[in-house]
């Protein structure tokens, strides 16, 4: 019986586990020369732009992302006003229709026949005061009146805020 071939197992695998006819890691043709390391570098050095170009941001890049920031900050601001002016003007027209409704609920907790006309006077809700216009008007059926109710804030009259309107039914003996 002939002794194992080593050498051919040898040249498969190599001692270090790489690729086949990969070059061993001790070999001299992989190692770096010390000279030939420190005269790229250099090269590198004084091919490469200088360090104090690279260190922070210039003036106009600060000042570009300042104006960018005040006109983001600006928009942010308007459209948070915006959304307070329109949260306090619905809590002022829920408030007048408030209003308008509790007017018609008294007319009809009266139970009184009311003369066509127009009627008005003040209301506070919440701690607001409101104006409040009634006109009332007779209907084709006699024993129907029409109630239309408009109501405008104390600070600006001419506006209307809410408007409602009712009936009013005449209610005969029976």
């Amino acid at each position: 019986m002939d002794p194992p071939n080593t050498t051919a197992a040898a040249d498969k695998f190599p001692p270090y586990g790489g690729a086949r006819g990969a070059p061993y890691m001790d070999d001299a043709s992989t190692r770096r020369n010390p000279a030939s390391h420190h005269r790229a570098g250099r090269a590198r050095r004084r091919n490469a732009t200088p360090p104090s170009r690279h260190r922070g941001f210039t003036l106009v890049e600060i000042a570009i992302a300042l104006a960018l920031l005040a006109i983001a900050l600006a928009a942010v601001s308007r459209a948070s006003q915006t959304g307070v002016d329109t949260q306090r003007a619905l809590r002022e027209r829920t408030l007048a229709q408030w209003v308008a409704q509790n007017r018609i609920a008294e007319r009809l907790a009266a139970q009184r026949w009311i003369a066509p006309g127009a009627y008005v006077g003040t209301e506070v809700q919440a701690g607001v005061e409101f104006h409040w216009r009634e006109r009332v008007s007779e209907t084709p059926n006699p024993a129907l009146r029409r109630l239309d109710v408009s109501v405008a804030g104390a600070a600006d009259p001419g506006r209307e805020l809410a408007s409602l309107v009712g009936f009013l039914a005449l209610e005969r003996d029976r």
